[in-house]
């Protein structure tokens, strides 16, 4: 894990934005210039999975879920206008995705879950 990411969340305090909304993701773009960020994200109370996304891949899925021919879930579901949504931090969007779709749905089967433990020792970096 590299120590230099530095993980932002939906509410200020990580632990709150992880064991309580969900997830956390890098502020920073992975290094190559992919555009990704390495998000982490809740599978169960004791288990989380990690994954790689890029802010357009986020957007792709929010937009594709405020639908065509009336099929607009995911509006009705956020209350926004697409405008609106896409104009939210990118802790907000991936918040907004996995709550409405699931993981599954966003990230895949995770085959390598990491514990608690791990998540709040290595990304957090809190003493256990």
């Amino acid at each position: 894990m590299n120590d230099d990411i530095t993980f932002i969340g939906v509410d200020v305090d990580l632990e709150i934005s992880l064991f309580k909304y969900g997830s956390i993701i890098s502020e920073q773009e992975h290094s190559d210039g992919s555009g990704t960020h390495f998000a982490v994200y809740m599978i169960d109370e004791d288990h989380f999975g990690t994954g790689h996304i890029t802010e357009e891949e986020i957007e792709k899925i929010g937009i594709e879920g405020f639908g065509t021919l009336g099929n607009n879930g995911f509006a009705d579901w956020l209350g926004q206008t697409v405008e609106d949504w896409t104009n939210n931090s990118i802790t907000t969007k991936l918040n907004d995705i996995l709550q409405y779709y699931g993981y599954l749905n966003v990230f895949g089967t995770d085959y390598s879950p990491v514990n608690k433990e791990y998540v709040i020792k290595n990304y957090l970096k809190l003493e256990v």
